[in-house]
């Protein structure tokens, strides 16, 4: 199940994914305590304005993890505290503060990476990423929208490759359940 807050996303995902999409925001999931054995983010804790929002989005992933499960995270780490012309809207936390976040949350680290260290993409997976591509270009081209959109990820990117961010995979558990 993906767990998106916009109402276009949730049906393009449903679409490229063929799962079930609910609308809702990652600060206050629409699910029991303990209910999943997995429980995973991709690059949305940046997106959060600010290290409140964050932790609560935090909390609540180690609230929906069953004993036991795991907690997935993809985040965006600031290498220093101030960066060179950052995407507009998003709060990339230090890795000192990303620290802080977990502990905050009750959440333990036990595996962690880089994603530069990781092995290139398979070839399938890069199909399908130039396929959403296409399909993007193809509805949205001329719309300021989706320029605004590839302008973040080109910001993104120039952080990425200077050094200024990092992206940061993180595999997680409750710190208080074994």
């Amino acid at each position: 199940m993906l767990v998106e807050p916009e109402p276009g996303a949730c049906r393009a995902a449903a679409r490229l994914f063929g799962g079930f999409v609910v609308q809702a925001d990652a600060r206050a999931l629409p699910f029991p305590d303990a209910a999943a054995s997995a429980v995973w983010s991709l690059g949305v804790l940046c997106t959060l304005d600010g290290p409140q929002s964050q932790l609560a989005m935090l909390r609540e992933m180690r609230r929906v993890a069953r004993p036991g499960g795991r907690i997935g995270l993809l985040v965006y780490a600031a290498t220093r505290p101030e960066l060179d012309d950052p995407p507009e809207g998003d709060h990339f936390p230090t890795r000192g503060q990303l620290s802080a976040l977990l502990a905050g949350a009750d959440l333990r680290l036990l595996r962690q990476a880089e994603a530069s260290d990781l092995p290139e993409a398979s070839r399938q997976w890069r199909d399908r990423a130039a396929a959403v591509e296409r399909e993007l270009r193809r509805r949205y081209g001329g719309t300021p929208q989706l320029s605004e959109a590839n302008e973040q990820s080109d910001r993104i990117g120039h952080l990425l490759r200077s050094g200024e961010l990092t992206c940061e995979l993180m595999v997680l558990s409750d710190r208080n359940r074994p």
